[in-house]
C-alpha cells in the first residue's frame, strides 16, 4: 500500500520512516484528541509532532568497552552504557533510563538518570537516584526504586536497601513508605492500574517483614504479613493476589539445594 493511501497521520510519517508505532498505541488514532506521539521501535524512542512528523529520537543502546589494563595489577579497566526505555499504551508518555557503569582500578564509578517525557515531546522530570522504574500503562503512575546517590556512584547499591515510591507523570509524589526498605527488584502492579504491592523490612524492627498494598483508586495503603518468608505477587484487576514462599529445596540432578518460590494460596484485597 502506498504511504499516500494510509489514513491516520502518524501511521503515515511512521510507516514511511521504517517505525511501527502498534507497540506504543493500540486503537484508532484518528478517535483521540491527543495527536503527539511517543512510539518505540527498531532500538528508539520516537515523538512525532501534530502533523506526524519525527523530531525527536532517544536511543535505546548496550555498549560494552574495555578501557585498558592497569600496568601494576593487570586489571582489566571497563565501561558499560545501557539505555533503556518505553513508551505508554496510549502514547503520550515515554521514559528512558541510562545506566553508566565503570570498572576501574580504583572501584567502580556509576552515574543512573531516569527521565520522563510528555505529550509535547519535552522532558517533564528526571531522578538520578532511581535503580529500578515501573510504569502503569497509561504513563500516569511511576514506581520507582530509590537509594541514596552515593550507592550508585560507587555501584555498591546491592548492600543498601532500596525505598518504595509512587509518583505522577507530572512528577509530583504520591506517596513514599517511610518504613519501607527493600531488597525487591520491582513492584507488582495490577494491569488496571488500581493495586500495587512490594514486599518491605521494616526500618525500624529490621528483622520483621511484610507487604505494603496500595489501592491506586483512592491512595490508600496498609501493610501486610504472611507467616515466615510469605509474599504477595501477581495482583489481579479485581484485587485477588497469588501468596507465595520462597525455600529452599534440593534439586535431585544436581544434588544441590535451591530456592523456588511456590504459590501457597490465593486472597483478595479489599
Amino acid at each position: 500500500m502506498p504511504c499516500a493511501t494510509i489514513r491516520t497521520a502518524v501511521l503515515i510519517s511512521s510507516l514511511c520512516l521504517g517505525y511501527t508505532p502498534v507497540t506504543a498505541y493500540a486503537g484508532d488514532i484518528s478517535t483521540v484528541s491527543v495527536r503527539n506521539l511517543w512510539a518505540k521501535s527498531d532500538g528508539k524512542l520516537v515523538y512525532f509532532d501534530g502533523s506526524a512528523k519525527a523530531i525527536k529520537e532517544i536511543k535505546l543502546e548496550k555498549k560494552d568497552e574495555v578501557l585498558g589494563v592497569h600496568p601494576k595489577i593487570k586489571f582489566t579497566e571497563k565501561s558499560f552504557l545501557s539505555v533503556t526505555g518505553g513508551v505508554s499504551r496510549n502514547g503520550k508518555y515515554a521514559w528512558s533510563d541510562r545506566r553508566d557503569k565503570k570498572w576501574l582500578s580504583s572501584g567502580g564509578k556509576g552515574d543512573y538518570l531516569f527521565q520522563y517525557y510528555g505529550a509535547d515531546g519535552k522532558l517533564l522530570w528526571e531522578k538520578k537516584n532511581a535503580v529500578a522504574a515501573s510504569v502503569s500503562e497509561d504513563g500516569e503512575l511511576i514506581f520507582l526504586l530509590e537509594v541514596d546517590p552515593k550507592w550508585i556512584a560507587t555501584l555498591e547499591y546491592g548492600n543498601s536497601y532500596t525505598y518504595p515510591a509512587i509518583y505522577r507523570s507530572s512528577g509530583n509524589l504520591v506517596v513514599k513508605v517511610p518504613d519501607c526498605g527493600t531488597y525487591q527488584e520491582s513492584w507488582e502492579i495490577s494491569r488496571n492500574n488500581k493495586y500495587a504491592t512490594i514486599g518491605c523490612q521494616s526500618l525500624k524492627k529490621p528483622k520483621e517483614n511484610y507487604q505494603v498494598i496500595f489501592n491506586l483508586t483512592n491512595i490508600t495503603k496498609k501493610p501486610w504479613k504472611g507467616p515466615g518468608g510469605v509474599d504477595i505477587n501477581s495482583i489481579s484487576d479485581n484485587g485477588t493476589f497469588n501468596i507465595t514462599e520462597s525455600r529452599q529445596e534440593k534439586n535431585p540432578q544436581t544434588g544441590k539445594y535451591e530456592f523456588r518460590t511456590v504459590v501457597k494460596s490465593e486472597g483478595k484485597l479489599e
